[in-house]
């Protein structure tokens, strides 16, 4: 009776990080810490003197020292556990009966009373669909289960197969009752159960008997079914033998290493590691379990774009088939194609320093083929549906390039991926985006923030673009490193794209300093590089623009470095139309971020808040005054371009203010640590921040384009359709 998917029970239970109680503990103070000297028995887990818990619902607690990834597994792996913990009347109920457990993050149960209105989220992970359902009194439709996790086991009650099955063929549904739509995935594995089908062996004849079995069932209940559908579905799987055709089976390399097979059966993805591979790929992932699911790092170097916010990341797995090469060099190939794959090697041929100007200015050039293609429309779009095209994560218009030795920029089309070139259009709002880039950029690196490397360009076209070089390939053909970059969005173990926006910096700081060989160095980083882009106005700090470099020289063992990787993506997005005031990460739950977060913020990171108080004095003074140099210094190239001088001036006025708010707290800590440290409020719900910060992003990045050439005859085409590619993916040199 129990799932494949619950995992093993822990071998030292008082290590277990989720604990629960008798409700009535606490249900008017949260019990934040054991006392001192006294042990409690919390589900027969036995805690040791001074753990200290935080609580998620009355009589649901998580140790509070656990990683964000280890509290995300802690209740997934306990679904079943808390949600029929919470509503013990309730029974497993669609996906969740037959997985006993939590399918995509999601847990439905069902009741003969009246539960949930709207669905509950627990911890910001898991998602409780309780719905009211007569059909529960119908004994025959409901059984005893025993489920196991990491607690141990437990019981459970459940709709039957039959039930559920039947679910997915009801034609009329009472107004008081909530069917859950059962996924296709889990419909096609009750078929098989039900038919006798087995993997890896032959169709077992059905029983002549279960179509009737089912009908009879349904009348029991008086549920109305499609009497012609459920017959038609099960003879399509009785033509088919046990093992499930793959209709995708496509093989992963991380560089020219071989890693992995990504596979469907055409209802769900499965990701199976090699033997010889000795680590993982998200860190998110257990290294001690085995499991076949998709790691979160697949889904991070995955295209973006404005219809997939919501969609999981098994739901945009078909993009692996639309081309072969990706982000941190990982290439996909069909297992039919392996002996003509053509590896084509990501290495730096030239630095984007041996080709600067003063004020970070491009002194290269553009390949005449590449800036023909810039000029027309219809070939870049040709361009992007290549095949053999590299796909960038992120919004924004960018073009994966390769700079060779003598500095020409060409389309990186079967040459080595090196730098790409973001654009932006120039009849519109947002045409400066590229010379905003350039200044938030150029503002941090004045700070001593390690950046990217990055110039402003000429490219030919009537705006400003911004060439920047990657930082997660290998330097030269030498370079034996094996190198690979993991946003923040993935390490966390999140797996819909509209949750970058949902991230906190405390989070951040724990899995940085759980996870850095250079703890010091990428604790200085992390919140010197949060400050600035507060300081600056830039919105679009999230969890996919905070990125973490692994390398190992031997994919056999684990990573030998993993640090935090130079800062991208900053700008001062406030200059841009209805541009969210608030910041993109939230510190402790507030995204208006004052000194008192980033103390708090420093207090993981092992600073006092002296040295937090110092930094953001010497921060403060100093993004200020760079900002004001730069924006009398521009480089021609910006300078040319009205809209870019005019948004940088702006830019400059409203980060003077902001350094000097900031400048006015680190006096008043002074003078009054204790008045200093009071929270402020957030000024909007947390659903509300997401939310304008998602639209914000999306009406910066499907801004009408329009590139004019120098004759001025103008061509109009949708950003969005150029590059709906994965959020930006770099990693270390």
């Amino acid at each position: 009776m129990t799932s494949s998917h619950t995992p093993t029970p822990s071998a030292d239970p008082s290590s277990a990080i989720l604990v629960l109680a008798d409700v009535n503990m606490s249900r008017s103070k949260v019990l934040r810490r054991f006392n001192k000297g006294e042990l409690i028995k919390v589900h027969g887990v036995q805690m040791e003197d001074g753990v200290e818990v935080s609580n998620v619902l009355p009589g649901v607690y998580l140790r509070s020292d656990a990683t964000p990834v280890q509290r995300k597994q802690a209740i997934l792996a306990s679904a079943a556990r808390i949600g029929t913990y919470i509503f013990k009347s309730a029974v497993l109920y669609g996906d969740s009966a037959v997985l006993l457990g939590q399918n995509k993050d999601v847990l439905s149960l069902a009741s003969f009373y009246d539960l949930l209105r709207s669905p509950m989220v627990i911890g910001g992970v898991l998602t409780v669909k309780a719905h009211r359902n007569p059909d529960v009194i119908g004994l025959t439709v409901v059984e005893n289960a025993l489920a196991t996790d990491p607690l141990g086991e437990f019981k459970v009650k459940r709709f039957t197969e039959d039930y559920t099955f039947l679910c997915g063929f009801r034609k009329r549904v009472d107004n008081s009752t909530l069917i859950p739509p059962v996924s296709p995935e889990i419909q096609m594995r009750i078929a098989m159960s039900l038919l006798g089908l087995k993997k890896g062996g032959d169709a077992a004849k059905r029983n002549p008997d279960l179509e009737q079995r089912l009908l009879t069932t349904a009348g029991a209940i008086k549920m109305t079914t499609d009497k012609k559908m459920i017959p038609k579905y099960l003879h399509s799987f009785e033509a088919q033998t046990a093992e499930v055709a793959k209709v995708h089976e496509l093989r992963v390399f991380w560089h020219d290493r071989d890693v992995g097979t990504l596979s469907s059966d055409g209802s769900s993805w499965e990701f199976d590691y090699l033997p010889a591979v000795g680590l993982k790929l998200s860190l998110s992932e257990s290294t001690t379990e085995a499991t076949q699911e998709v790691p979160n790092f697949m889904g991070a170097i995955l295209p973006e774009n404005s219809r997939s916010d919501t969609e999981s990341l098994e739901d945009r797995m078909e993009l692996f088939t639309g081309a072969s090469r990706f982000i941190s060099n990982i290439s996909v190939h069909p297992v039919k194609d392996l002996e003509s794959v053509q590896y084509v090697p990501d290495v730096l041929n030239a630095r984007l320093t041996e080709f600067k100007a003063d004020g970070n200015e491009f002194k290269g050039s553009v390949a005449p083929g590449m800036r023909q293609t810039l000029l027309d429309p219809a070939m870049l779009n040709s361009v992007r549906h290549n095949p053999a095209m590299p796909r960038i994560s992120g919004m924004q218009v960018k073009l994966p390039c390769n700079l060779d030795k003598n500095g020409t920029l060409d389309l990186s089309v079967g040459k080595s991926f090196s730098h790409m070139v973001k654009l932006i259009g120039g009849a519109n709002e947002y045409s400066s985006m590229c010379s905003m880039e350039w200044y938030g950029l150029s503002i941090a690196k004045e700070v001593g923030i390690m950046v990217e490397d990055f110039v402003i360009a000429d490219i030919g076209l009537s705006t400003p673009a911004l060439i920047v070089e990657r930082f997660d390939v290998r330097v030269d053909y030498n370079d034996k490193r094996f190198i690979l970059a993991e946003d923040l969005w993935s390490i966390l173990g999140l797996r819909k794209n509209e949750l970058k926006y949902s991230g906190d910096l405390m989070d951040v700081a724990k899995m940085v300093m759980a996870h850095s060989t250079d703890k010091t160095a990428d604790a200085t980083q992390l919140i010197a590089q949060s400050m600035v882009s507060w300081l600056i106005h830039n919105s679009d700090m999230h969890l996919k623009n905070l990125l973490m470099i692994k390398e190992t020289t031997d994919p056999s063992k684990g990573f030998s470095s993993i640090r935090l990787s130079p800062a991208y993506d900053m700008m001062c997005t406030q200059v841009f139309p209805n541009d969210p005031v608030s910041a993109g990460i939230a510190i402790g739950g507030n995204r208006h971020h004052s000194l008192y977060g980033f103390v708090k913020l420093g207090e993981v990171l092992g600073f006092s808040s002296d040295q937090v108080v110092a930094m953001a004095r010497y921060v403060s003074a100093k993004v200020a005054m760079a900002g004001a140099t730069l924006a009398e210094n521009l480089p021609p190239v910006i300078a040319r371009h009205a809209k870019s001088a005019s948004d940088i001036k702006i830019s400059s006025g409203l980060i003077d203010e902001r350094c000097g708010k900031m400048l006015d707290e680190c006096d008043a800590f002074k003078l009054d640590p204790v008045a200093a440290s009071v929270s402020p409020a957030s000024q909007a719900p947390e659903s509300a921040e997401v939310g304008s910060h998602l639209e914000a992003e999306r009406r910066r990045s499907s801004a009408p384009m329009e590139f004019t050439d120098a004759a001025g005859a103008g061509e109009c085409f949708d950003a969005s359709d150029v590059a709906p590619a994965p959020r930006r993916s770099r990693s270390p040199r």
